[in-house]
């Protein structure tokens, strides 16, 4: 029997949050899910399928053991299935991050460069948190604001001059 498009849904958010729960603040690349295990063995397989079309995981499995890994897209909607997004608390980190972002291109006349650990300590955050933050893309997302970028993947972050700005719509 096929789940009814509201249970599809549910059982989306709750496989996330239970995701989320289990990562912790930990960056996305650190936590393997055991599909198999408890308490992951609960959601439905083809919720499994979804979250993977969706590109919210990605597989990783070993022979006889099927797991995966959260993508920055999955934390993403995680946080919006969770609604941290507006916990205050991590609202503050996100602002710490935006202004130590900012900070890199004030007043210079082309794209800074940082390392994660350079930026983690800039804004008083974890590496982890910055990992994340960037890895989903959550600046962009959260503000709608032109975002930061991966220069090489999880360890040098490409700040663009025009960071914080929102996209000019006037040729419509």
């Amino acid at each position: 029997m096929s789940l009814s498009k509201e249970d599809r849904l549910k059982a989306l958010a709750d496989a996330l949050t239970l995701m989320l729960e289990r990562l912790g603040d930990k960056a996305l690349d650190s936590e393997i899910f055991y599909m198999n295990e408890d308490p992951f063995n609960r959601v439905p397989k083809t919720t499994w399928r979804e979250l993977e079309e969706y590109g919210f995981t990605e597989r990783c499995d070993t022979i006889g053991h099927p797991q995966c890994r959260l993508t920055g897209l999955g934390w993403y909607n995680a946080l919006l299935v969770t609604d941290r997004l507006s916990d205050p608390q991590f609202n503050c980190r996100l602002s710490k991050l935006t202004a130590a972002l900012k900070d890199a291109v004030k007043g210079t006349h082309e794209d800074a460069y940082l390392y994660t650990d350079q930026l983690a300590s800039a804004s008083g955050l974890t590496e982890d948190f910055v990992v994340n933050a960037i890895e989903s893309r959550l600046i962009d997302r959260h503000f709608s604001i032109q975002g930061v970028e991966w220069e090489h993947q999880w360890k040098l972050i490409r700040i663009p001059l025009d960071f914080g700005l929102r996209p000019l719509n006037a040729l419509q």
